[in-house]
């Protein structure tokens, strides 16, 4: 069932990003139908908003730190098919998800960037991939950093800002590993391939994203 106060946010987050700053996407045929987990880094409070317009109309979901389920953003979170992060309930969740063809937003760094370069990868995305048999989309986000700077307080208009959907990353050839192993060699190449779209968009963006 179409949440529509997301698809209709959503919508809306398109729009408004086309028109307020210069906005590309690319390898978006990169998308699969059904199931996936996005990876994208994470250097703003844009980024979930962006991920939201990128995806439109398709719905994607996404994990937040449960600190932010207050009684007063409750409500809009759950309204941008946001989900706490209770540890293996929470996967369980998200498994459910996917079971249903559902796309989930899993930010592999964990938190916002403070210098706009990458930070460490977490096991996180590769876990749910794993336990899920699902594909892994890495997402490279360029210009949120400049864009909405973590210390600022409202955004700043007119920056490009570029979405850039990378290959899928399947999971059958890590199925045969341990599982540690094949967490950690599954995240590896989720880091890896997300840098790679970094160099294939500062290297003129030539063809179709890695």
């Amino acid at each position: 069932m179409i949440n529509p106060f997301y698809w209709l946010t959503a919508l809306m987050l398109r729009g408004g990003f086309r028109l307020l700053y210069r906005f590309r996407i690319y390898g978006a045929e990169h998308l699969p139908p059904g199931s996936a987990i996005l990876s994208p880094n994470h250097n703003s409070l844009m980024d979930p908003p962006l991920m939201m317009g990128v995806t439109w109309p398709e719905e994607v979901h996404f994990l937040a730190h449960i600190n932010l389920f207050k009684p007063v953003f409750r409500w809009f979170l759950k309204g941008f098919n946001a989900h706490p992060t209770r540890n293996m309930q929470s996967f369980r969740i998200l498994q459910g998800l996917m079971a249903k063809g559902k796309k989930i937003v899993v930010f592999p760094e964990g938190g916002i960037s403070r210098s706009g370069e990458f930070k460490p990868f977490h096991t996180g995305p590769a876990r749910l991939a794993l336990r899920a048999h699902c594909p892994i989309i890495p997402v490279y986000l360029a210009g949120t950093f400049d864009a909405w700077p973590r210390h600022n307080y409202v955004p700043r208009f007119g920056q490009t800002i570029t979405c850039v959907f990378g290959q899928p990353i399947f999971v059958e050839p890590y199925l045969g590993l341990e599982p540690q192993q094949a967490r950690d060699a599954l995240t590896e190449q989720i880091r890896q391939s997300v840098e790679n779209l970094k160099v294939w968009l500062e290297s003129g963006a030539q063809g179709s994203p890695p």
